[in-house]
């Protein structure tokens, strides 16, 4: 039976090479960070419709990491549709939605675009938004 000692070097070890691993990824890889900024919230529709090339949800937030932004202030989003390769993961949330589930809606703002994750009754899609009234306020460049 190995000794206490073994497994503490190996342990010692095994994080050794995780920080190295790190360290050259963001090294090998120093234009890929997170998103600027990230606005999450758990929200009620009141309204969808679907577009020929748009989504568009009105919604009242339920919920958000924003200790600034009220129960119940009311947003718009307006999406993209996705892609051929999402459009059944896009069915599923939108069904979702249009009979009025909750859903938690997470908006990132990269370098070029914001991008919503929609997730409802354990279904998750990823959009591009196209325009945004309430929550989350528009990034200013």
């Amino acid at each position: 039976m190995p000794s206490v000692a073994y497994l503490y070097a190996v342990l010692v070890a095994a994080l050794g090479v995780l920080a190295v691993a790190h360290r050259r990824r963001n090294r090998a890889f120093p234009g890929i960070r997170g998103p600027l900024s990230s606005h999450r919230c758990r929200a009620r529709p009141l309204f969808s419709e679907v577009g020929q090339l748009s989504f568009q949800f009105d919604a009242v937030v339920e919920d958000c990491d924003d200790p600034s932004v009220p129960r119940g202030t009311p947003f718009c989003l307006r999406l993209e549709r996705p892609t051929r390769r999402s459009d059944y993961l896009f069915s599923r949330v939108r069904a979702s939605v249009e009979r009025g589930h909750a859903l938690v809606v997470d908006v990132e703002d990269h370098l070029t675009a914001r991008k919503a994750r929609l997730c409802a009754n354990g279904w998750m899609v990823v959009l591009d938004v196209v325009q945004s009234a309430g929550w989350p306020a528009p990034v200013r460049r």
